[in-house]
C-alpha cells in the first residue's frame, strides 16, 4: 500500500516537473501571421467539368480526390457525421453485453484479437478538439436539443473477420484513392476512446478513405504505466496476426497508411519487423506521432520497419512532457523527444516543437491543425516534404522543422452528391 501510494505521488511530482521546468524552448518561434486556408467544396468538381481552364483547374482539381466525401460516413448531418469504423483488438470480451448491439471489451489480453464493426456519432465542433463526451446527469436526462453535441456509439459489435474483412472491402472499393487508415492508440487509453480517437483523426486530417482501429488492452489509468507496459508488449503477437491477416485480405492496390501514437508504437514496430520479406511494400506510410520507444530499440528495429514501409515519418517534440517523463522513468531518450530530434537512416524525422504550445505537448497528432494538415499532406496529397514550404531541413542534422505554419485546407462535403 505504501509503496503504491509513493509511486503515485513520484509520478504527479515528474508530471508537474515535466510540464513547467522540464519543457524545454522549442528550436524556432514563428512569428508570421497565418495564411488562410485554402477551401474545397466537393461541388466543385461539377464546375471542373465544365470549365477547363488553367486557372481553375489549377486551383481545385488536385482536391477532387483527396478532399473527396468519406465513405466512412454513414450518414451525416449539419450537427455530426457518423462513422463507420471497423476494429480489432487483443481485449477480452464482456461476456454480459455478447448479444447488444453494444459489446464492451475490458482490460485483460486474449491471444486471438476479436474483430468488430462501430458506428460512432461525432458532433461538429473546432478541428482539432476532442470531441464533447456525454455526462452521466445528461446521458439520464436524455435531453433530445443536446443529442448532437456529445459522442454516441451508435452500434459497437463483434463480427466474423470474413464480416469485418467484406466491410473494409466494401469501403476501399467505394474511395477513390484505394487507401485505408489504420489507427493504433498509445498508453492510458480504453477502449471506447481508442474509437472516437480514430473517428476524429480521420475526420479532422480529413481521410476520406476506409477507417479501421487497432485497441491494445492499455488500463487506462496515468498510474498504470508499466502495467501498460507489458501488456503492450503482450500484444505484439496478436497484432502481427491481426495486420498480417489484413494486408493478405485488402485489395492488392490498396494503399495502407498507418498512424499510431505513445507507447503504440512499440507495439506497431515490433509487429511490422515480423512481417515477412515481401517483393513489395505492403504499407504506404507508417506515421510515427511521439513514440514512446527507447533510441535504441528504435534504432535496432528500424532497418526491417523500412524495408516494409514506402515512407516512415517520425513526429516528435522537444516540449513532450508525457516523453520527458518517459525518459526519467526508463533512463533512456524516447524516439519521440525531439532533445535532440533522432535522425535514422530511411525515416523522416519532423520536429513539430515550433508550432505545438499544448500544455502536455504529446497528442499532438490529433490536436494540432499544423501536425494534422501535415498528415493529410503525408497520406492523402503523397508529398514529401522537400515539397513543402513549410517545413525547413536542417542542414547539419538532417531532420526537418516547421518554419511556418501549415498548409491548411478547408472543405464542404455534399454527400448527397457523392458518385
Amino acid at each position: 500500500m505504501f509503496h503504491s501510494t509513493t509511486c503515485r505521488w513520484v509520478t504527479l511530482l515528474l508530471l508537474v516537473v515535466a510540464a513547467f521546468a522540464g519543457c524545454r524552448r522549442p528550436p524556432a518561434i514563428i512569428v508570421k501571421k497565418r495564411r488562410p486556408p485554402v477551401y474545397y467544396d466537393t461541388r466543385y468538381e461539377l464546375l471542373l467539368e465544365k470549365d477547363k481552364s488553367p486557372l481553375i483547374q489549377g486551383a481545385f482539381a488536385p482536391f477532387v480526390e483527396v478532399l473527396d466525401e468519406p465513405v466512412a460516413v454513414v450518414r451525416a448531418a449539419e450537427q455530426a457525421t457518423t462513422w463507420e469504423v471497423f476494429f480489432a483488438t487483443n481485449r477480452g470480451l464482456d461476456q454480459t453485453t455478447a448479444a447488444t448491439d453494444q459489446v464492451r471489451f475490458g482490460n485483460e489480453s486474449v491471444a486471438t484479437p476479436y474483430v468488430g464493426r462501430a458506428e460512432i456519432m461525432v458532433p461538429r465542433r473546432r478541428r482539432g478538439c476532442d470531441p464533447a463526451r456525454e455526462p452521466a446527469a445528461a446521458k439520464e436526462a436524455r435531453r433530445t436539443e443536446d443529442a448532437a453535441q456529445f459522442v454516441k456509439f451508435d452500434e459497437v459489435r463483434d463480427t466474423t473477420w470474413a464480416e469485418m474483412s467484406a466491410g473494409v472491402t466494401r469501403q476501399i472499393n467505394a474511395s477513390r484513392q484505394k487507401d485505408l487508415l489504420l489507427f493504433v492508440h498509445g498508453f492510458n487509453v480504453s477502449f471506447e476512446s481508442a474509437l472516437v480517437r480514430t473517428a476524429q483523426v480521420a475526420l479532422d486530417m480529413p481521410f476520406n478513405g476506409a477507417v479501421v482501429s487497432y485497441s491494445w488492452p492499455s488500463q487506462g489509468g496515468i498510474f498504470k504505466y508499466r502495467d501498460d507496459e507489458q501488456t503492450n508488449a503482450a500484444s505484439v503477437a496478436p497484432f502481427t496476426m491481426f495486420l498480417q491477416q489484413l494486408l493478405t485480405d485488402v485489395l492488392p492496390e490498396t494503399r495502407v497508411n498507418i498512424v499510431v501514437h505513445s507507447m503504440g508504437n512499440r507495439l506497431v514496430l515490433n509487429s511490422i519487423a515480423r512481417l515477412p520479406a515481401a517483393t513489395k511494400k505492403p504499407i504506404a506510410v507508417l506515421a510515427l506521432c511521439a513514440p514512446d520507444v527507447g533510441v535504441s530499440d528504435f534504432q535496432k528495429l528500424a532497418p526491417a520497419v523500412v524495408a516494409q514501409c514506402e515512407r516512415v515519418t517520425l513526429y516528435a517534440s522537444t516540449s513532450d512532457s508525457a516523453l520527458i517523463i518517459s525518459k526519467s522513468q526508463n533512463q533512456e531518450q524516447r524516439a519521440g523527444d525531439s532533445h535532440p530530434p533522432l535522425v535514422v537512416a530511411g525515416i523522416e524525422t519532423i520536429d513539430v516543437s515550433a508550432v505545438d504550445f499544448n500544455f502536455m505537448g504529446h497528442s499532438y497528432y490529433g490536436g494540432n491543425v499544423d501536425v494534422l494538415s501535415d498528415l493529410f499532406r503525408l497520406i492523402k496529397q503523397r508529398r514529401g516534404p522537400e515539397n513543402c514550404a513549410y517545413l525547413t531541413r536542417d542542414k547539419d542534422a538532417g531532420y526537418w522543422y516547421f518554419s511556418d505554419y501549415s498548409d491548411e485546407v478547408a472543405w464542404s462535403w455534399h454527400f448527397e452528391t457523392r458518385r
